[in-house]
């Protein structure tokens, strides 16, 4: 299943159970669009059901939904509402709503739906309201939960050590597994993975396949730490195998291959998955990422396919990520974009189409710097003035993709420029001399219609001798000549650095750092690189992004070790 951005789901594969939704049970070779699903936000499938939430909160089903009997066209389903989330197995499946309601439903023979008996519930119901629960992982029969306090609670089917309590039986009733501090869980058909605080990596259950990735194909009852993979980043469970991403981007995988689905001949241990090496660049979005390679060439890396090469990109020196539409620029001052586009046809239905040779922006050269914000680019040209340009999607028609995009416009006030930076619909450009200049792009107030303006440029009081400058969180930082680190903006997480969750208007001194080199910040969670190589971070943290050992959010920068 694939979910586009404009809400549409396209299927294929296996359809034995009219788990496509397209209203038949013949499977597909290639993807296909299933015409009754719009509006779409979410998608989950396994193996042979699928659900779908709808912007309206609503959930949609197909497959072996344990509602109806395969059922080939999707369905709405009973007693759910404004939900968030989905959480599935082969076996049940778990709805959680915006205030923590848990719903669940489907096979219950060993009690793995937690109503503490082992009736079937053939419709969704409600389990309880718990805004405790950070995420519910189910397995085959059994389920694994994780509470806000970093504690596992696990019940039902348990001949392999499912729960992780050292014993082999079964439970109506929550029991609590053997390990705290757990930020991250994921369940198999038969086996668990759960990441500590500290970066540890644990597992247990059933082991046959060596998908514990301990070095041996025993089973084990209760949570056993596998020390020898570590600097973990997230971790997938997968049937009778695993997928481990460390933090510096490789691909780690145990357990089954029969299908060659971990690309490696894997057995009881973690392998590194070889082709990602030789990094510059790293450009992300939410969704997607692209890399610059020290050769020059650029890579797509996405979680649905393995990192390709960008076709006719080369001698590449910076690139920006304007998700879904990428750009590049090249040694020789040109800058060229690809990916996807999505406008309305003339009949007002949506289209999406993808770029893949990449196209040169024209009236563009002698560029030495791009910056992306939401829906707008800038360009640094060598002489020190800046250029504006966005997409073209409110007037675009037919297959021209050169004319997606506006003509490049000089921005008025801009000279002597050496660097430019970009946040959503926030741009700063540094001036030679170490001076910042802001400016944005909003609403046309004296407009019926929405159309929006560029506001003129204008100086920043408070920041001077600024040698580097990076947009970020809704923030501007600005390190100094003398290596201090400034910022101002936004400040929802504490990304700002100063001890507060005030915002600043004017930039402030981020105390106890020196010697910076380098800032990135992103959706409130900052970054900083001093001379000696050492890590300070601050911000939201509710997700451990911040490395730390800790899920609380800092409002002032703290070290964190990494090697190399």
């Amino acid at each position: 299943m694939a979910l586009k951005k404009d809400g549409t789901v396209y299927s294929w594969g296996d359809n034995s159970c009219g788990q496509l939704g397209d209203s038949t049970q013949k499977g597909k070779l290639s993807p296909v669009k299933c015409s009754n699903l719009s509006r779409i936000k979410v998608i989950a499938a396994n193996g042979n059901v699928t659900y779908a939430i709808k912007n309206d909160g609503s959930v949609w089903g197909c497959g072996n939904t344990y509602l109806q009997s395969n059922d080939n066209k999707p369905f709405k389903l009973p007693n759910l509402n404004k939900v968030s989330r989905i959480y599935l197995s082969q076996s049940h499946t778990f709805a959680q709503t915006n205030n923590g309601t848990i719903y669940a439903w489907g096979n219950n023979v060993d009690g793995g739906l937690g109503f503490g008996n082992t009736d079937e519930y053939n419709t969704p119901t409600k389990l309880g309201i718990n805004s405790d629960i950070v995420s519910i992982s189910p397995g085959k029969n059994y389920t694994i939960v994780l509470k806000k306090d970093g504690t596992l609670w696990g019940w039902g089917f348990n001949i392999k050590g499912y729960l992780g309590n050292g014993t082999t039986e079964d439970s109506l009733d929550a029991t609590k597994v053997n390990l705290e501090d757990v930020i991250s869980v994921a369940s198999g058909s038969d086996h668990i993975l759960a990441i500590k605080k500290d970066g540890t990596l644990w597992a247990w259950g059933e082991n046959y396949y060596g998908q514990l990735g301990n070095g041996s194909y025993y089973n084990t009852p209760f949570p056993q730490e596998l020390t020898t993979i570590d600097n973990i980043k997230s971790i997938t469970a997968g049937g009778n195998n695993n997928y481990i991403i460390k933090n510096d981007g490789s691909l780690w995988a145990s357990g089954w291959n029969n299908y060659n689905d971990i690309s490696v001949e894997c057995y009881s241990v973690f392998n590194k998955v070889e082709g990602i090496y030789d990094l510059k660049y790293i450009s992300k979005s939410i969704f997607e990422t692209i890399a610059l390679k020290k050769d020059e060439t650029v890579l797509e890396l996405n979680c649905h396919e393995p990192a390709e090469e960008v076709s006719g990109l080369t001698d590449v020196i910076d690139i920006a990520n304007m998700n879904p539409l990428y750009y590049a620029l090249k040694k020789d001052g040109t800058v060229c974009y690809w990916g996807s586009i999505v406008y309305d046809e003339s009949d007002g239905c949506a289209q999406v189409d993808d770029i893949e040779i990449p196209i040169k922006v024209k009236n563009l050269k002698d560029i030495i710097k791009i910056a992306a914000g939401n829906s707008t680019m800038l360009a640094l040209k060598k002489d020190g003035t800046v250029y504006m340009w966005e997409d073209n999607s409110s007037s675009f028609h037919g297959r021209d993709y050169s004319k997606w995009i506006t003509n490049p416009t000089k921005i008025n006030g801009l000279t002597n420029i050496v660097s430019i930076s970009a946040d959503a619909d926030e741009f700063a450009a540094l001036k030679k001399g170490g001076s910042v200049l802001t400016w944005h792009r909003e609403l046309d107030k004296t407009k019926s219609k929405s159309k929006y303006v560029i506001t003129l440029p204008q100086v920043v009081k408070g920041f001077s001798n600024i040698v580097s400058i990076e947009s970020g969180s809704g923030c501007v930082y600005g390190i100094k000549n003398d290596g201090t680190l400034w910022a101002m903006g936004k400040n929802f997480s504490g990304q700002i650095g100063d001890g507060t969750y005030e915002s600043r208007k004017e930039p402030v001194l981020i105390k106890g750092l020196s010697n910076i080199t380098a800032v990135s910040s992103n959706v409130g969670c900052t970054m900083a690189l001093e001379k000696d190589s050492t890590i300070w971070v601050w911000g939201d943290n509710r997700y451990g992004q911040l490395g730390n050992g800790r899920i609380l959010y800092e409002t002032i920068p703290i070290e964190v070790s990494c090697s190399n």
